[in-house]
């Protein structure tokens, strides 16, 4: 295995956790403020 594959695959796994991550927190934030909204 070249390092440029291996390179690209491990920006590949390091962005899409980041992409789940980031997708997490805003599904988080979303369901904070409609939870926060209906108590009101």
């Amino acid at each position: 295995m070249d390092k440029d594959k291996l390179y690209r695959s491990l920006w590949y796994i390091a962005g899409t956790i980041f992409g789940i991550g980031m997708l997490d927190v805003v599904a988080h934030g979303i369901g904070i403020m409609l939870y926060a909204g209906l108590n009101m």
